[in-house]
């Protein structure tokens, strides 16, 4: 199945829409569709799935999916990053949902209403969505996750690119290389730089560096620590390189992302 990756940035998402139809993809992001009414099916990790009226669907990051031919006439839809919730992301990053359609989810205290302020607050883009974000997804979040079962993503079968992209998550932070990469997890140099370049469309280097600002972007909006220390922390080797980098990325300076998000 051909797919692309799509890089969201830090950016949450939420809106009401009445077509889910998408070409297979996957991203960072958890992706989280109520159906409030109508029908649809999804395919996940090349499962297919139907929901329909108050069911609710919920994509970890980097499971490939894609919607298929559907029949909606409202859905809510919230795609949001998992470093908004830093207490679950051993979650996240280690476990995917055993099935991902949480049925009749719309009957569930608080669901409903919960995202239904979400989708205000960055529709209005209230004064401190950020924090108000935080704690609407980790409230939602905490009622799904209460009626889900998950399952470890190494016993969920094998997916080479989702092991490539865990074990960039979980290393990179450290001086990892394109040629530890394929050490470890026993491939060739050339094979991995494909896929990166075929279904994500980017660079390895390129995608840690994104992975290093996602991170970098969460610590300068809450942190006390000085640009210096961030930098360093998650895998720099210079300010200068991660001044360059971020700019790149986010089209403004650490310092200046810093002020503008305490404004």
């Amino acid at each position: 199945m051909k797919y692309f990756y799509e890089n969201k940035g830090m950016r949450v998402e939420a809106r009401y829409t009445r077509k889910l139809e998408f070409a297979a993809h996957l991203h960072a992001h958890i992706e989280l569709a109520l159906l409030l009414k109508g029908r649809s099916t999804v395919l996940v990790d090349s499962v297919e799935y139907s929901f329909a009226d108050g069911d609710a669907l919920m994509i970890f990051p980097n499971q490939v999916h894609r919607f298929g031919q559907d029949d909606i006439e409202e859905c809510l839809i919230c795609i949001f990053p998992p470093q908004i919730c830093p207490e679950l992301r051993g979650v996240f990053e280690k476990r995917i949902p055993r099935d991902p359609v949480i049925k009749g989810a719309a009957e569930m205290f608080g669901v409903v209403p919960i995202l239904r302020r979400i989708e205000e607050v960055n529709r209005l883009a209230l004064p401190g969505a950020d924090i108000l974000n935080r704690g609407y997804i980790t409230a939602l979040l905490g009622e799904l996750f209460a009626v889900m079962e998950f399952t470890d993503t190494k016993t969920s079968g094998s997916n080479t690119l989702r092991d490539i992209i865990s074990y960039c998550q979980s290393h990179y932070t450290a001086d990892i290389q394109l040629s530890t990469l394929a050490a470890d997890l026993h491939m060739s140099r050339h094979y991995i730089s494909h896929l990166f370049s075929d279904k994500l469309h980017m660079h390895f280097r390129d995608y840690i560096g994104m992975l290093r600002i996602s991170e970098a972007q969460r610590l300068l909006r809450g942190g006390e620590e000085s640009i210096t220390d961030i930098a360093y922390q998650v895998g720099f080797n210079s300010t200068r390189s991660f001044n360059r980098t971020f700019t790149k990325h986010i089209g403004v300076t650490p310092s200046r992302y810093r002020r503008e998000m305490r404004l």
